[in-house]
């Protein structure tokens, strides 16, 4: 008795919490799939076609997936090094 009550106790503790887990991740990839009408602001999960004004979405273009990508082949970074023990001229 004490085990079936044990166990329908640790399951009324961890339903809640996994729940709340399976409901978050839904929320992040609901998230990432909507799009904003730059038109009208409606937000919206259509690929082409915005549902409220009929405006075509942008395009996303290619280094907003998958973050800027920068050619620092030329870059020069310069440092200039403070002594806070000097006074500074």
């Amino acid at each position: 008795m004490l085990d079936l009550l044990g166990g329908i106790t640790l399951l009324l503790v961890l339903l809640p919490l996994l729940l709340g887990a399976a409901g978050f991740v839904a929320w992040q990839v609901i998230q990432r799939r909507l799009r904003t009408c730059e038109a009208c602001g409606f937000a919206s999960m259509e690929k082409e076609f915005c549902p409220a004004c009929g405006n075509a979405f942008a395009a996303p273009t290619a280094g907003a997936e998958s973050g800027e990508q920068f050619d620092v082949s030329n870059v020069t970074i310069d440092v200039q090094v403070l002594n806070e023990d000097e006074p500074s001229t």
